[in-house]
């Protein structure tokens, strides 16, 4: 299940009083409602030797894997981007099997676990990320309960039943559902222009997220037909977590640590692929060459930490002005490169306008002091078959143009061959012929 407060380079700060007004008060009331909720299900249950080693069981599931997770896992997690584990597969059967008191009470011990031996996040974040999950899974428990009432609490009552499955089906909906919900809220209260498509996710991260709920079901289902059962279906479980930390190390070895954009290799596999693909098909494919402007202005007179986070703000106005299906990679220093698949020269054009548009119009706070830096680029545009027909000519074309963009005194676009342009924005650079 994916933690957000770890999550994006937008949410660093590490007090509670730096983070925005409006995403204040929505940490303090997603923390005040979790509280209500279980402290309503804590007054109401009845507390039964079984339900409680049931409970101890699915608390011990959790315990082996944060363990098995921690020392593989914990290496390549980066506290600024957002992560995904499996560990809901241990809380999501608790919410179902037993009353809906032990569902809400298990994050506690698991989410408090897993904050503390992995994460070590600061407090307010740890304190959110477990409500989200007690608000998750006390809402999954109740789902379940409308429609499949418990005849007992020795497991699913009514298994195999088409009214248990639809049961089932539901509470691992809401579950899902309630984690996104307040997933998105932090986000949009920290991040208000973080567009909706990048809210919702991807196709990815909700695959991850229903093979977690899946395996809760298969775990609950294990233990209702024998408590024994529990340690065999955990097994396979174990084996998906590790599978997820070879995901998150390819995307590690793709990144950059600081952007969290692509770094120069996958970038360049990526662009050779478009090329060679270009070539067989005659799809077009543009590259654009972005430079912050007088950088090293930035790094002398605040530091390099100060560059460090205006690299992270360019680098998320980067994402926000590409289209869908770009990718934007940290050159090296503050050079950026931009592949664009599809897109012709007007649409490039169209594309390197809006990215240098938005990085004029951005304002990056700095760590520490608390004043706000501007940041211009100079911007250059070459096309696959008339500015180069290989991957390096073309990359040698849009630099060019880069410079030309630089010499002109910056905050400005160059295209690479004579096309369409905008007075004032975008003007065309004409290549010396090679002799």
């Amino acid at each position: 299940m994916k933690n957000p407060l770890g999550g994006p380079r937008r949410l660093r700060p590490h007090n509670f009083l730096r983070l925005p007004p409006r995403a204040r008060r929505y940490v303090l009331a997603v923390d005040a409602l979790a509280l209500l909720i279980l402290g309503l299900l804590v007054s109401t249950v009845t507390w039964r030797p079984a339900d409680c080693v049931a409970f101890g069981v699915f608390a011990g599931c959790a315990v082996v894997s944060v363990e098995s997770f921690r020392r593989v896992g914990a290496t390549h997690r980066q506290s600024n981007r957002p992560y995904h584990d499996l560990l809901a597969a241990c809380v999501f059967p608790a919410a179902i099997v037993l009353p809906p008191a032990f569902g809400a009470l298990l994050p506690i011990a698991a989410y408090g676990l897993i904050e503390g031996r992995v994460n070590r996040l600061p407090l307010v974040k740890r304190v959110f990320n477990t409500a989200m999950f007690i608000l998750t899974a006390a809402g999954a428990a109740l789902a379940h309960d409308a429609i499949a009432p418990p005849l007992s609490r020795v497991g699913l009552t009514g298994l195999g039943s088409n009214r248990e499955l639809v049961a089932l089906a539901t509470a691992g909906l809401v579950y899902l559902l309630i984690n996104k919900v307040l997933i998105i809220g932090i986000i949009r209260k920290v991040a208000p222009a973080t567009p909706w498509k990048a809210l919702i996710g991807d196709r990815e991260g909700w695959a991850l997220n229903i093979v977690d709920v899946c395996a809760g079901i298969v775990l609950a289902v294990a233990w209702s037909l024998s408590p024994f059962l529990v340690v065999v279906a955990l097994a396979p479980i174990l084996l998906l977590q590790r599978a997820l930390v070879y995901t998150h190390l390819v995307e590690a070895v793709r990144t950059d640590s600081k952007t969290g954009l692509a770094n120069p290799a996958y970038w360049r596999q990526e662009a050779g692929r478009a090329v060679a693909r270009a070539q067989r098909v005659g799809l077009a494919v543009s590259v654009l060459v972005v430079d912050l402007d007088r950088f090293k202005i930035i790094n002398d007179h605040h530091g390099h930490l100060a560059g460090d986070a205006v690299l992270a703000a360019v680098a998320d106005t980067l994402r926000l002005s590409v289209r869908p299906g770009d990718l934007v990679a940290r050159f090296g220093g503050e050079e950026f490169t931009v592949l664009l698949v599809g897109a012709d020269r007007q649409t490039g054009a169209a594309v390197g306008e809006r990215i240098r548009d938005q990085l004029a119009k951005m304002s990056c706070p700095l760590p520490g002091d608390g004043c706000r830096v501007r940041v211009t680029a100079s911007v250059g545009l070459a096309v696959w078959g008339e500015d180069g027909l290989d991957l390096e000519a073309l990359l040698g074309a849009a630099d060019a143009a880069m410079y030309q963009a630089k010499a002109a005194g910056g905050n400005c676009m160059r295209l690479a061959a004579p096309s369409l342009t905008q007075p004032g924005q975008v003007e065309v650079v004409q290549r010396p012929a090679v002799s």
